[in-house]
């Protein structure tokens, strides 16, 4: 068993929200001159980049003839169940 150390629902609804708002502004007074600083503080790359990398290790996993089961940890349904056998 592996933890993939995705965060949860929340968290990642969080930090899109934040992306957002660096990428369309509500005002001109809201723009910000370090928007890669900006972008960094989101941490939506990286989960982006976990989620990526998660992805890979399935299915190399799947690819070499084993079971895997995707399970959100702390209870909420919001992440789809699969599951695989061969």
């Amino acid at each position: 068993m592996r933890f993939l150390n995705i965060p949860n629902i929340h968290v990642m609804r969080e930090s899109v929200r934040k992306l957002h708002d660096i990428c369309m502004p509500r005002s001109e007074a809201s723009l910000s001159t370090s928007w890669f600083s900006s972008l960094e503080n989101t941490q939506w790359l990286e989960y982006i980049s976990l989620i990526l990398h998660s992805a890979l290790r399935i299915v190399h996993l799947i690819e070499h003839g084993s079971s895997v089961v995707i399970h959100c940890s702390d209870g909420y349904l919001n992440l789809t169940i699969c599951v695989t056998s061969t």
